[in-house]
């Protein structure tokens, strides 16, 4: 592969839109710190003034949650994690036609895409794991016997609204066509709420978010990054000025990986690796060049009263 197609590699690791280096659902619910530099450790302070230490909870490498305890006046250090897309292919015969920068841009929109994906449900597990087992708060709202989603989201609300509001609702497909569909459905049902539910969430301050992305597992397996029936509220704006949004979500940035070519690194927070010398990809004939992307990140619970969740 000539230095050029290389060049290109390389631009294409920053962000796909530097305006944008987040998902637009991991803006609206993180506090998204300024990249981390290469070896620059990543640290939280206390931010509570009532008691000597606060616990945060990190979304770990095996999917569970990681307990740190932040003493009064402490700093303690975070654990960043390795995310790495799918392994792609551009065929050889793409390559040599041309530079071909829109293949080389598609999959990194596809990578982009993925990765994104992948950093939300990070987050959104965070929360779901928050489930009241040992050493663990519940931060779950239970629906009771012969309740609606109305009162669902109503019970959300109460389980944070002492610690935050301006909230953000994110909804599986079911549980977001729930949403959508209950005012009708109650009006067929003879029923009606004084205050329309679209009118309730306006009132409260709640905005919806529908989620219905999918990743691929390794084993070809498609999951939900929120379950179909599962409703996540975070309050954004904390009643303590010291911690605005209740998660943290940070990337490290990375050297250049591709190749040698020099120049500045400063936007890059994802690295785009391509192959230069060309695989077999059916023990034939054909063949083309491997690429992948892959990012550190560290994401930290703060405040975790600022969050609730529930199965719709």
């Amino acid at each position: 592969m000539d230095k050029n197609a290389i060049e290109i590699a390389r631009t294409l690791g920053a962000p796909y839109d530097l305006n944008k280096p987040v998902s637009v659902e991991l803006s609206e619910i993180c506090n998204v710190e300024k990249p981390a530099s290469v070896g620059e450790p990543v640290f939280l302070y206390n931010a509570e003034d009532s008691n000597g230490a606060d616990t945060i909870y990190t979304a770990g490498s095996d999917g569970l949650i990681d307990v740190v305890e932040v003493k009064l006046g402490d700093a303690v250090p975070l654990t960043f994690e390795f995310l790495q897309s799918k392994l792609e292919y551009i065929l050889i015969q793409k390559a040599a036609e041309s530079l071909d920068v829109d293949a080389m841009a598609r999959r990194k929109l596809s990578q982009t895409r993925a990765l994104d994906k992948i950093e939300l449900k990070k987050v959104l597990d965070l929360v779901l794991a928050l489930n009241g087992t040992t050493g663990i708060p519940d931060q779950s709202v239970i629906r009771t016997t012969g309740s609606d989603i109305y009162d669902l989201i109503v019970a959300l609300v109460r389980k944070v609204e002492d610690y935050g509001d301006n909230y953000i609702l994110l909804a599986g497909k079911d549980a977001n066509s729930e949403i959508e569909d209950f005012d009708k459905t109650m009006a067929e049902g003879g029923m009606n709420y004084p205050l329309p539910i679209k009118a309730m969430l306006k009132e409260k301050g709640i905005t919806l978010i529908k989620v219905t992305e999918k990743i691929t597992l390794d084993d070809g397996e498609d999951l939900p990054v929120l379950a179909a029936n599962t409703l996540v509220l975070i309050a954004r704006d904390s009643k303590n000025p010291l911690v605005g949004r209740p998660i943290v979500f940070c990337r490290r940035l990375i050297r250049d990986l591709v190749a040698n070519a020099g120049g500045t690194v400063d936007a890059k927070q994802r690295a785009l690796y391509i192959a230069e010398t060309p695989l077999s990809l059916d023990a034939g004939l054909t063949h083309g060049y491997g690429i992948f992307s892959w990012e550190s990140i560290v994401i930290a619970l703060v405040n975790y009263r600022q969050v609730a969740y529930a199965i719709a």
